[in-house]
């Protein structure tokens, strides 16, 4: 895609995802190049690669978490390759929703309270959270009886249903999925993957997703590969042939709300000094660098 494209892009869709001409390196060695990514409210992306080439560095460059060496980031009309830390802490809490791999749940609370204290980190009163946390837990069907179960006792399916409630407590402007199937087995890979593809058109964020599996990848609007530090958009394919599902499986119905982008500001979603780093279940002041694969 040309700049003026882009550029045309970015005015046409300003509460959409932009990446223009974006650098990463690590140690010298160019992690990504040139990278130029538009993705319109209510659309997904599915990122395919190998291990190593890059994908979860794209989302925390998404994500605000690694600052480019050069090009833009923007995100809902945010600029965030020139946010600050604290900034950045604030992005994250009001626009960004994260789905882990293994979800990264805190296992001793239960699931109600799980999506409920992203809620509270994000700014919400606790009656707020709670109501808010029964209502997503419900539309991603988690039953009320499982509501106060510790997530540790729950299957995966479940655990993965609430950590894509727990994402979008803050009605996020993007969802970011970093091998969100990448555990489960294949009859529940099929069922979250429904769940996460639904999401970008009942509720109008944008949906990336990034994994190595084409039959993940094949749900989403656009498919793109990621390799030797470039992103290619994949020809249109004919659906690949996926495990049927069980006959008691029921389709995914999501009634998450629709995000508000009117709504007041919130506070950040960090202690002072000590912003909340996705990826690990405590607030810490000295992350690890995100891993690159």
């Amino acid at each position: 895609m040309s700049r003026s494209e882009l550029v045309e892009a970015a005015s046409a869709h300003p509460s959409g995802l932009l990446l223009q001409d974006v650098n990463v390196s690590f140690n010298g060695r160019a992690v990504l190049r040139e990278l130029n990514v538009v993705v319109e409210p209510g659309c997904s992306v599915a990122v395919m690669g190998r291990s190593g080439t890059g994908k979860s560095t794209l989302l925390s460059v998404i994500g605000g978490l690694i600052r480019p060496d050069s090009g833009s980031v923007w995100v809902d009309g945010e600029p965030v390759h020139q946010l600050n830390r604290t900034d950045a802490a604030r992005y994250r809490a009001q626009k960004v929703g994260i789905v882990f791999q293994s979800g990264e749940l805190l296992p001793d609370i239960s699931a109600e309270e799980n999506v409920a204290l992203a809620g509270v980190l994000g700014g919400k009163t606790y009656a707020q959270a709670s109501a808010e946390s029964a209502r997503l837990l419900e539309s991603v069907e988690i039953g009320k009886d499982l509501h106060g179960q510790l997530t540790r006792e729950l299957s995966g399916g479940e655990q993965a249903r609430v950590a894509v409630a727990r994402a979008l407590i803050g009605q996020p402007a993007v969802l970011l999925a970093d091998e969100p199937t990448g555990s489960l087995d294949a009859e529940l890979r099929q069922e979250v993957q429904t769940l996460l593809y639904g999401l970008p058109r009942s509720t109008g964020c944008c949906l990336v997703l990034v994994t190595h599996d084409p039959l993940v990848a094949q749900g989403a609007d656009k498919t793109m590969t990621l390799s030797n530090g470039k992103l290619a958009e994949q020809p249109a394919q004919e659906p690949l042939a996926a495990p049927a599902p069980a006959a008691s499986a029921t389709p995914a119905t999501i009634t998450a709300q629709t995000r508000d982008p009117t709504r007041a500001s919130q506070p950040v979603l960090s202690t002072p000094g000590r912003p909340f780093h996705p990826g690990t279940s405590s607030l810490s002041t000295n992350p690890p660098p995100p891993p690159v694969r």
